[in-house]
């Protein structure tokens, strides 16, 4: 392959697949156009006389539409502006443009941007996305405002050399590249508003001895030096292509791994508080064998005092009592396990010892003596919790009227290891934190095990 005359060859891979790129898919004899261009723009060729050519490609698909409509659906406000500095193709200007919001993109290419405008003059309706022709490097001029998404696809450095003009960044040294990269990023990150998302779909490049530059990192530490922090990532796994085919040799000579994603950086500017008050909430369908339960922030705000001491000096752990009146509820196999162990059963409810009245398991002292065993049945680590017939984790009337209410700890404290039994440790963390600035019902999601083995138990008892 040719070279640009400073010893790199254009659009050159590295046995990597390039950055999918954006182009009019269509049939050349049907009389439609293919107006191909690489990730960021058109990438030219050298003919055989030195002179640049455009690249008629059928090889490079175009960027990821799905993609772009989870990013302004997920992390643009409705009706939303977005800025775009590396337009290149059509593809997010016009997808922007269908769904509502307010794009402009900036591209050094006119003959991209006179293409861009083409097809969306075809595409679209009201809403017509804005292509500026002029250096990403002057985008606060360009583009000059406040937006409320920055969204794009930076150049690989030199990994696609499109053109011969000095301004284009593929034309740079490393170091020049670097540099001029991060301040186009600190130009857009104070274009954005206060608590708004940025998001950059990158993959990495290899230098000339083969090893990775990671511009992943790049990219992340200039968007946080700027103010805007990583806050999601992702991985776009792209086609697959000839990869393959490529990827033989390198791998053969000198165990080089083929790569077939990039890197989906998403990054907040401000407090993510502020995300539920600015961005509408979206429906997320629940995962199989997942469920979507509340958690009573009234309820679990109750403070309860159940610490060793209290428990030996004042309540005697009255709430784990066991009676002919409270009887504890058994999962099935617990049952089971209990009957084994020469314990009485009946209808799934452990009987009270018939000597004391009490739960078989209570010690003198208080305390259980089966805790942290496999015959501590699950209803018990789990009260005083249990859902009410809305789907919302509610504390047990009874637990109301002990003598451990009313002081000490709020019950989503207290009752921490219940909270780990029915919500799972992580979900259990959010939902703590959370709970400690909100005075408001809190969603959480809940094993449907867990969930049926709730509402098996309670109904032991109805």
């Amino acid at each position: 392959m040719r070279g640009d005359g400073k010893g790199r060859g254009l659009a050159r891979c590295y046995g990597q697949d390039l950055m999918k790129g954006e182009h009019i898919v269509g049939d050349t004899k049907s009389g439609v156009q293919h107006s191909s261009t690489p990730p960021h723009g058109p990438c030219d060729t050298r003919a055989a006389n030195g002179t640049l050519e455009y690249q008629q490609s059928s090889g490079t698909s175009i960027f990821d539409p799905v993609l772009c409509e989870l990013v302004y659906r997920w992390f643009c406000p409705a009706n939303g502006s977005i800025l775009d500095p590396f337009a290149g193709g059509s593809v997010r200007g016009i997808v922007a443009a269908k769904l509502g919001y307010q794009y402009v993109g900036v591209d050094l290419s006119e003959r991209q941007i006179e293409a861009n405008r083409a097809q969306a003059k075809q595409i679209c309706d009201e809403v017509a996305p804005a292509w500026v022709v002029g250096d990403a490097r002057d985008a606060k001029t360009l583009a000059k405002g406040e937006y409320d998404l920055i969204f794009s696809c930076p150049p690989y450095f030199d990994l696609e050399v499109y053109s011969d003009n000095p301004q284009d960044l593929s034309t740079l040294d490393y170091d020049t590249f670097k540099k001029d990269y991060c301040q186009i990023i600190a130009d857009c990150v104070a274009m954005l508003k206060d608590n708004r998302f940025a998001c950059f779909v990158v993959g990495d490049i290899r230098d000339k001895k083969g090893f990775y530059r990671n511009l992943p990192s790049l990219t992340i530490d200039a968007f946080q030096s700027a103010g805007a922090t990583l806050y999601n990532e992702a991985i776009l796994v792209t086609a697959v292509g000839s990869l393959p085919i490529r990827v033989g040799k390198q791998f053969g000579s000198y165990r080089k791994l083929g790569k077939t994603h990039q890197n989906v950086l998403v990054f907040f500017k401000g407090n993510p508080q502020k995300i539920k008050e600015d961005f509408t909430e979206i429906e997320v369908e629940e995962a199989t064998g997942v469920r979507t339960i509340k958690i009573s922030a009234k309820w679990a705000k109750h403070k309860f005092n159940c610490t060793k001491d209290y428990i030996l000096s004042t309540c005697h752990g009255s709430c784990c009592q066991g009676s002919d009146r409270i009887l504890i509820s058994l999962l099935p196999n617990e049952a089971e396990l209990q009957l084994a162990r020469g314990f009485n059963v009946i209808d799934g409810l452990l009987q009270p010892d018939p000597m004391t009245g009490k739960c078989p398991h209570k010690l003198s002292n208080g305390f259980c003596g089966v805790h942290g065993t496999e015959l501590k049945p699950f209803g018990c680590i789990a009260s005083p919790f249990t859902l009410n017939d809305n789907d919302t984790l509610i504390i047990r009337n009874r637990y109301s009227k002990m003598r451990c209410f009313g002081s000490g700890e709020p019950a989503y404290k207290t009752f921490r290891a219940s909270l780990d039994l029915i919500l799972g440790q992580e979900e259990s963390e959010r939902v703590c934190q959370l709970l400690e600035t909100t005075n408001s019902d809190v969603k959480a999601t809940i094993s449907e095990s867990v969930y049926q083995a709730i509402r098996y138990l309670d109904g032991l008892k109805k």
